[in-house]
């Protein structure tokens, strides 16, 4: 029993009581303790927590309830009971409260339940109600939600079976391939109080997150995990949370074993990353962010943040990509090579690799990360600290003295599984891929996007050697195919051609980076696809402008053989021209295969007799329009 000091005027009552019944001394003394002791465990317990609490649909975790009880030093007891306690469950030690199952907002919205608090013998009761929010129920990816099921295989139980296969692949539709690429979701699912995420930040993740889908593209739904909190101070029960909805989405079928395994000490382990792993691809893409990691908004330069943040993104755009194939150029599907299931060793730290070289995968993570932060930087106006030509020229200097001090080096030793420099292949890789766009301007585009696009193909076509062949199919020498070993051989010479200062300035400008046209991944299909773009006018210091994917007079690129709708403001009617600003301008409205549908809506038909390049503005205000450039 704890020991407590009484209140003297308490003492002083009972020594009256006590000495008022007479008999002996040793009696008396005896019958005090007692009332004392009696006195002590007489306390009903005294909940603090809240009587209602608020849970987004497809979320077990609730909350803790929280109580006290004055001089009782044994564990409280937590207990349910009540209309609805039987859906939900309560740790009796720690008043954890969890859902036996993920609620669903649309078949109930809201609990009832009597907590139940007992110390001793006595208890104290409260009423409950626990209120379900709505998630969008038009997300094929609902936060926390997974399309499809897994079981203890490398493949989803209940996602459909391969539609088509030959020797090398399966090929497999999803059903969240029925949406628009464009209109994939990316669902942000943020730990601990999105008040802890100091502003802006909030604001930016979830902004670069949009800007580098419209960038690069994106074609696979996204399931994006943010801990807010420091990972030492999180909570269990948050960390079990976390766990939980990650496991549910992407290892549902053995999600014990799967929480078990990634609650503590390997929680404390973990740092930012993102990608699409084969055996969860029917689930889509995955990332998770920690705010203490390096300096992801709290504790880093707004630069490095946002770079971290893109560098997941890019994986998740790199490997999901890599894994999409136009099938006869028709529906696009996805293919998993029928060697994977079963046999990592071909998957990951094959000496010759057979899925991407890390100096390719990270150094290309690295490339696009730097990239697309400035580059939403710049349309944010956004000022960070270090400009993006220091950050390729640091990474390639790191490079540069790798390779000075070891004259055996080469590029191809920061493969997975031979990778002799430790983490030289972030760094090399990004050099590497520097050195191709040095080579050619058109490279940009291909090391951004076309690669990855052309990856599953080759696959298809030379098991075990996609990623070596897609590089040959992509990028070339002189007009001639680029081999691997020859580009190799290119870039170790080019290393160690000069001195570092000097390798260091052949890099792109900054203009170069900035303003570089990708055209993105869901442009780079053969299907004709409706582009919806849809301006936002804000008063911009007195002047508005157009918005389009939430960009300031985005510039697009369009590509021939495709028809584009506009959808604009109707007091800000959208038109084309070969002239910046147009008839504000002394141009003429372009109206060739122009369709105006209505006060809100254009359309423009691509063709291979469409100018290269056009302007898009407005009929009645001048200054809010920007550029078009039109590809084959």
């Amino acid at each position: 029993m704890a020991k407590f000091k009484l209140p003297i005027a308490l003492l002083s009552l009972f020594l009256i009581k006590a000495c008022g019944g007479g008999g002996g001394g040793s009696d008396t003394a005896q019958n005090i303790v007692q009332t004392v002791v009696a006195s002590s465990q007489a306390v009903a317990p005294v909940i603090s927590s809240a009587n209602s609490f608020n849970v987004s649909e497809n979320q077990t975790y609730i909350g803790t309830a929280l109580a006290t009880a004055a001089n009782y030093s044994s564990a409280l007891s937590y207990s349910l009971s009540g209309v609805d306690a039987d859906a939900i469950s309560i740790n009796s030690s720690t008043g954890v409260m969890t859902f036996n199952s993920a609620p669903d907002f649309e078949t109930k919205n809201a609990y009832v339940v009597k907590l139940n608090v007992a110390a001793g013998s006595l208890t104290t009761s409260q009423d409950i109600t626990i209120s379900i929010s709505d998630v969008d129920s038009d997300n094929p990816l609902a936060c926390k939600t997974a399309s499809y099921a897994t079981a203890n295989t490398h493949l989803p139980s209940t996602a459909p079976s391969a539609s088509s296969s030959d020797s090398v692949m399966n090929y497999y539709t999803y059903s969240w391939q029925s949406i628009d690429f464009e209109n994939l979701p990316i669902c942000l699912n943020y730990y601990e109080a999105t008040a802890t995420i100091i502003n802006p930040w909030k604001t930016y993740i979830e902004d670069l997150h949009d800007y580098s889908k419209f960038t690069i593209g994106q074609v696979v739904p996204l399931n994006v995990s943010i801990l807010a909190e420091d990972r030492a101070l999180i909570s269990d029960a948050e960390a079990l949370q976390f766990n939980t909805d990650k496991c549910t989405v992407f290892f549902s079928g053995e999600l014990s074993k799967c929480v078990n395994e990634m609650i503590f000490p390997d929680f404390a382990n973990r740092g930012a990353n993102g990608g699409v792993n084969f055996a969860r691809l029917p689930n889509g893409g995955e990332i998770e962010l920690y705010q203490d990691l390096d300096g992801l908004w709290v504790k880093s330069s707004i630069d490095g943040a946002l770079k971290i943040i893109a560098h997941e993104y890019f994986h998740v755009h790199q490997n999901g990509l890599k894994f999409m194939i136009e099938a006869n150029n028709e529906n696009n599907k996805f293919a998993i090579p029928k060697a994977w299931p079963g046999n990592n060793a071909l998957y990951h730290n094959a000496p010759t690799p057979k899925y991407m070289p890390d100096w390719f995968e990270e150094g290309g993570a690295e490339f696009g990360g730097i990239i697309l932060a400035a580059k939403y930087m710049e349309n944010a106006s956004i000022n960070g600290s270090e400009d993006p030509v220091d950050e390729f020229k640091g990474k390639i200097g790191e490079c540069f003295d790798r390779f000075a001090a070891n004259g055996a080096l080469s590029l191809e030793d920061f493969n997975k599984g031979n990778n002799i420099a430790g983490n030289g292949h972030y760094e090399c890789g990004l050099a590497a891929l520097m050195y191709l766009w040095l080579q050619d301007d058109a490279n940009y585009q291909k090391i951004m996007i076309d690669y990855y696009a052309n990856w599953a193909e080759a696959e298809a076509l030379r098991a075990g050697h996609g990623w070596s062949d897609a590089f040959k199919n992509t990028f070339k020498k002189d007009g001639s195919p680029y081999e691997i070993t020859t580009f190799y051989n290119d870039f170790n010479n080019w290393i160690r051609s000069d001195t570092k200062d000097n390798i260091k300035g052949l890099v792109k400008t900054k203009n170069q980076m900035l303003h570089a046209d990708l055209i993105p991944t869901t442009e780079n299909t053969p299907r004709n696809v409706t582009v919806t773009a849809a301006p936002k006018v804000i008063d911009n210091g007195g002047v508005n402008k157009y918005f389009i994917d939430s960009v300031q007079q985005k510039s697009l690129v369009l590509k021939s053989g495709k028809t584009y709708t506009f959808i604009y403001p109707a007091g800000h009617p959208l038109r084309f021209s070969q002239t910046t600003d147009g008839t504000h301008n002394s141009g003429m409205s372009y109206v060739t295969d122009v369709d105006i549908l209505s006060t809100t809506t254009v359309t423009l038909k691509v063709t291979s007799s469409t100018p290269k390049t056009l302007y898009y503005f407005c009929e009645i205000h001048s200054g809010m329009g920007g550029i078009i450039k039109i590809v084959d």
